[in-house]
């Protein structure tokens, strides 16, 4: 069945349930950018290592290899996953949904959609001191998108543009 003949509500659904239909292209919010993690991961080692290496010195301060292995600390926890929610607990993650004919949000802010055919465009903009998408509807109004953490998050930009761009106007 193509997504053409599913409501936004359904494909959200099989979404959730981990089935993509055909057409549609799902990001998920809440992935977080691994490259963080592994910057963090380094710069702890770093710390840990500088702290080793004052320390065979044997120099008379400890302050400073003290310093040094409490920001390795600090860096080594930012670097550890966080916990996910208990099985139990139902899974409404943040998402982003592209469907040959609609724009689906499910962020911090609730569900929002936009017909393909009520968006002019997207641009970037500086929105709260971040850099973010901003979906341009009919009116002219800027509504932005939640940030995005995921590899497939970079290209959404182009999907929507695309989108867009092969979408029938209505006059």
């Amino acid at each position: 069945m193509s997504s053409g003949m599913l409501s936004d509500i359904a494909v959200l659904l099989l979404v959730d349930a981990g089935k993509v239909p055909a057409g549609v292209t799902a990001v998920f919010l809440d992935e977080e950018d691994p490259t963080v993690r592994r910057v963090m991961l380094v710069l702890a080692i770093l710390a840990a290592a500088g702290a080793a290496a004052a320390l065979a010195c044997h120099s008379g301060q400890v302050t400073g290899p003290v310093m040094l292995l409490i920001a390795a600390g600090m860096f080594g926890l930012f670097a550890t996953p966080t916990l996910r929610r208990p099985e139990d607990q139902p899974i409404r993650r943040q998402v982003a949904v592209v469907t040959e004919e609609s724009i689906i949000i499910r962020d911090e802010h609730g569900l929002r959609t936009w017909r393909l055919d009520d968006v002019r465009g997207i641009v970037a903009r500086i929105h709260d001191k971040q850099a973010m998408l901003m979906l341009v509807d009919a009116d002219g109004a800027e509504h932005p998108l939640p940030p995005l953490h995921s590899s497939r998050g970079a290209n959404l930009r182009a999907l929507i543009t695309q989108r867009l761009a092969t979408s029938p106007r209505s006059p």
